[in-house]
């Protein structure tokens, strides 16, 4: 995982390295705050960073497909799709 920064002194843009801690690609991206942020990807992965992203944990998903998308309407309320028709929504 990558995120980018602004530099402030010299306007130019730098992107930092994280560690996700899994080895499924990872395709949606939902930062809610600058602390808080979910990633989604192959294999039903689900990832939530409270950390800015430092750190890493897999949620349950309950399923095997892959995810490819993720919105969020407020820290609690959030959706993800991906392949064969799956939407899962969570509430917290």
């Amino acid at each position: 995982i990558i995120f980018l920064g602004n530099n402030l002194k010299t306007n130019s843009q730098t992107w930092v390295q994280k560690t996700s801690g899994t080895n499924q690609n990872l395709w949606g991206l939902e930062v809610i705050s600058s602390n808080n942020a979910y990633v989604v990807g192959d294999q039903g992965t689900i990832l939530f960073s409270s950390t800015g992203g430092n750190t890493w944990s897999a949620q349950t998903s309950g399923t095997t497909n892959y995810l490819n998308s993720i919105n969020f309407y407020n820290i609690n309320l959030g959706w993800t799709a991906g392949e064969n028709g799956t939407i899962l929504k969570t509430t917290n």
